[in-house]
């Protein structure tokens, strides 16, 4: 069938040079083999609007045979293949979006396996998503293979990311959907990280608004242990680069989600989520939650802006500590418990007593407290006179922490 067909365009070629002889004559000194080569562009060109036409005949044979002749033709026919994905016979625009969706998959295979092996910039600006990805993950060995990794595993959702809008979140809902229903029927449940990878890559994009569903399904997965083992594989892999930004911008995902997964698997970037749900109202078990994620991901760069926090007085909870004597957690002692870590001091020289360490959320959650407001107010006052000696003595970390706080 190919050669038919190099014989085809190689007599036409020939046809058109003796008829249009007399008028290529006058500009072959200047442009030389131009002409030839657009002939034979010309020439497929024809060729495939022709077979493109076929795709609707009466005659199932002859529709394969199209088919299969502009499969063979290769990434030539693309252009027209494009031009005809939005043909007015049902049939052949069928047809024509499976070929040119198949031919494209083929081509950008290609292009793949060459750029994770070479890396050539102008291969990975021609493969969609590259460009927003490589600003997010960088261009190195490790996120160049995870984009490989993600073309793979979802390449009708990966080869709509440079369109953004309703054809990238309907591809994307569609992946998850399967998903699910094999989670359902117990079949292939375990995501694999290349595919959770493309769809925080996805949320990521501000112009693609996904279900609730689909953005909550990180919570389903993400203890799973092929996703921990990609998580904690190194600690500057392009994994950990892509869910980093994930937790700190990806606003539509829940903030107190985000916060879970961060301290899980000890992300920095859960202080963005953290402050977020703070400043949301956030009250209870949330709030407590979220400054103490402060603590164990931040650093003492935070303390200013957790100041505000001495002044809140709600409640947490209550209970006993050691089973005796009684205490009350407010806002304000979990925040002061926080900043005594982050400032390097002992949170026991305050007055907590011994506060039980936790692995995940710093301290034992509903255990930071006073017995009365009169040992409350003297721990506060005693941060205070802290923090006025670490400003006269110049030392400008400390000083930081009690700015705006009045002594």
């Amino acid at each position: 069938m190919r050669r038919d067909f190099q014989r085809w365009v190689l007599m036409s070629g020939v046809l058109w040079a003796i008829l249009l002889a007399p008028g290529l004559q006058v500009l072959a000194d200047e442009t030389d083999d131009e002409p030839t080569d657009r002939l034979v562009a010309d020439a497929v060109t024809v060729r495939a609007r022709q077979l493109i036409n076929q795709l609707g005949a009466s005659s199932y044979q002859l529709r394969e045979e199209a088919a299969v002749e502009l499969r063979e033709m290769g990434p030539a026919v693309l252009p027209a293949l494009r031009e005809a994905s939005r043909h007015d016979d049902l049939e052949i625009r069928y047809r024509v979006r499976k070929l040119r969706d198949a031919i494209e998959q083929i081509a950008q295979n290609r292009a793949l396996t060459e750029f994770l092996a070479t890396g050539d910039p102008g291969l990975g600006h021609a493969i969609p998503g590259w460009q927003r990805f490589s600003e997010i993950c960088g261009n190195d060995q490790s996120a160049r293979r995870l984009f490989v990794e993600m073309h793979e595993a979802e390449p009708g959702v990966m080869r709509l990311t440079d369109r953004s809008g309703v054809e990238l979140q309907v591809a994307t809902e569609q992946s998850n959907s399967r998903f699910r229903r094999g989670d359902r029927q117990n079949v292939a449940s375990r995501m694999s990280p290349a595919t959770l990878a493309v769809f925080m890559f996805v949320m990521l994009d501000p112009g693609c608004e996904l279900s609730i569903g689909t953005r909550s399904m990180t919570s389903a997965v993400i203890g799973q242990t092929q996703i921990a083992n990609a998580i904690n594989e190194f600690d500057d892999s392009a994994y950990r680069r892509l869910m980093s930004r994930w937790i700190a911008l990806a606003d539509d995902v829940s903030p107190a989600h985000r916060i879970n997964v961060a301290m899980q698997y000890s992300f920095a970037a859960g202080v963005e989520p953290a402050f977020q749900l703070i400043h949301s109202g956030a009250r209870g078990s949330h709030v407590q939650t979220a400054i103490c994620a402060i603590g164990k991901l931040g650093g003492p760069e935070h303390l200013q802006d957790m100041t505000f926090l001495l002044d809140d007085d709600s409640d947490i909870a209550e209970g006993r500590r050691n089973g005796r004597s009684m205490f009350t957690s407010q806002v304000r002692d979990v925040a002061l418990a926080v900043m005594l870590h982050l400032s390097g001091q002992n949170p026991s020289d305050y007055g907590f007593g011994a506060l039980p360490f936790h692995e995940k959320y710093l301290f034992q959650p509903n255990t930071i407290g006073f017995e009365s407001d009169e040992q409350r107010e003297q721990a506060l006052n005693q941060w205070h006179l802290w923090g006025k000696v670490q400003r006269a003595q110049g030392l400008a970390i400390d000083a930081t922490a009690v700015e705006g706080v009045q002594l």
